[in-house]
């Protein structure tokens, strides 16, 4: 079980990854927030990103990590 769980959480990583690289090049908007999460979390630094947010936003990295957790495993199995 843990072993499956590791294996759909990297691929749910690199879907979600794929995602968002998608929005920043093709489409250039900051539809998941994360300037606003800037903002409200480091004010400070969003003070000195938000006038080339728009820029800086199309070429952050950005790190993906998912936990899958299967549980009752029980309706699983067949009798």
């Amino acid at each position: 079980i843990k072993e499956i769980e590791a294996i759909e959480a990297k691929k749910l990583e690199d879907e979600v990854l794929g995602v968002i690289q998608k929005v920043q090049t093709e489409f250039g908007s900051d539809i998941f927030g994360f300037g606003n999460r800037l903002y409200k979390n480091h004010p400070a630094v969003w003070r000195q990103v938000q006038s080339n947010w728009e820029d800086l936003f199309q070429t952050m990295d950005v790190d993906v990590q998912c936990e899958i957790v299967i549980v009752n495993t029980a309706s699983l199995i067949k009798n």
